[in-house]
C-alpha cells in the first residue's frame, strides 16, 4: 500500500506520462502458499490456505449465465464467482511478466519498494 500510494502521488503531479498506464506488481514472484509460508515463518506459525471449493459456484454461474439479461443482481453474482475462478486459477503469464512491469516501475518512478516481509513487519506491529 505504501509503493501503490507513494506512485499514485507521483504520477497525479507529473505531466510527462501523457495517459499511458501501468500494472502495478511487486518484484517477488509467489503462490499463495508461498506467500503464506514467509508470513508464517514471521509469526512462528503455521498459515494453511485452503483454495475454495469451486463446483458449486461453476453450477451457480452456468445458471446465472441464462438470468443475466433478466437481472443486475445475477450479473454481478456471475462476475464475483469468475473473480473467485482467477484466485484458484491465476493466469500464468501474468505473474510471469510481473517482475518485468517491476522493473518498469522502478525505472519510471522514483521510489524504493518495500519488501514483502517489511510490510508483513509494519502490518503486525501496528495490531500490537
Amino acid at each position: 500500500p505504501i509503493d501503490v500510494g507513494e506512485i499514485v502521488a507521483q504520477a497525479v503531479l507529473r505531466e510527462d506520462l501523457s495517459g499511458k498506464r501501468f500494472r502495478l506488481a511487486g518484484p517477488d514472484l509467489m503462490s499463495f502458499q508461498e506467500a503464506a509460508d514467509r508470513i508464517g515463518r514471521f509469526l512462528n506459525k503455521k498459515i494453511k490456505v485452503v483454495q475454495p471449493p469451486i463446483l458449486l459456484p461453476l453450477l451457480v454461474q452456468k445458471i446465472l449465465f441464462l438470468c443475466r439479461p433478466f437481472s443486475k443482481k445475477a450479473i454481478f453474482v456471475y462476475f464475483i464467482i469468475n473473480h473467485l475462478k482467477l484466485l484458484n486459477n491465476f493466469p500464468q503469464d501474468i505473474a510471469l511478466n510481473s517482475i518485468k512491469d517491476h522493473r518498469l516501475l522502478l525505472h519510471v518512478y522514483d521510489y524504493k519498494p518495500i519488501s514483502f516481509e517489511q510490510e508483513i513487519n509494519r502490518r503486525f506491529s501496528e495490531e500490537t
